[in-house]
């Protein structure tokens, strides 16, 4: 017998997360992937940005998931001689409205496809707005004025720090539905 399993990818979600750091210019460094877990059940990998970034002591990032959900959770550290405000952008690809809740550390975001719980190790805040499509097709802001445009919500610590943690855990509305019937393998 062989499950069926139902990814968080199904609902057109994107995540990027960008600490507000610039990116290098030129030829960009690898980054590197540890696959911890892979299987039709669902993964584990990680990553480690770091050197993507100027100005930027540490940024790993963790992802998990499973049938009913996606945990990414990012460590980022800045030179202690330097905070800033961190930033993260994570991309819906949706253009339905987004419903925002919480405060402190801990926000919820919902929106009919599903809902996203924050977990910072700082205070953050959360806020939506448009932003160009990338998720599937490289935009420029001039042919997102054409209607290529969806919601973005913006996560940001609320004061200038150094070290932030930050857990996203996506719970697709499927996760929400009945479960279909395990199906036969031929």
């Amino acid at each position: 017998r062989r499950r069926h399993t139902r990814s968080p990818l199904v609902t057109g979600v994107q995540t990027c997360a960008l600490p507000i750091c610039w990116q290098k210019h030129g030829p960009r460094p690898t980054v590197p992937l540890m696959i911890k877990r892979l299987d039709e059940a669902g993964g584990e990998v990680s990553l480690n940005a770091t050197g993507r970034y100027d100005n930027l002591k540490k940024w790993e990032r963790t992802v998990a998931w499973d049938q009913d959900g996606l945990a990414v959770t990012d460590e980022v550290l800045l030179p202690e001689t330097n905070p800033q405000v961190a930033l993260f952008r994570w991309h819906l690809g949706t253009d339905a409205a987004v419903n925002i809740t919480g405060g402190g550390s801990r926000w919820t975001v919902a929106w009919p496809d599903a809902t996203i719980s924050l977990e910072g190790s700082v205070a953050i805040t959360v806020t939506t707005e448009r932003m160009p499509d990338n998720t599937i097709l490289d935009r420029s802001w001039a042919e997102a004025l054409h209607g290529h445009l969806h919601s973005c919500i913006v996560v940001q610590s609320s004061q200038p720090v150094t070290a932030i943690r930050l857990t996203m855990s996506l719970c697709p509305a499927l996760a929400n539905a009945p479960r279909r019937p395990d199906h036969q393998s031929g």
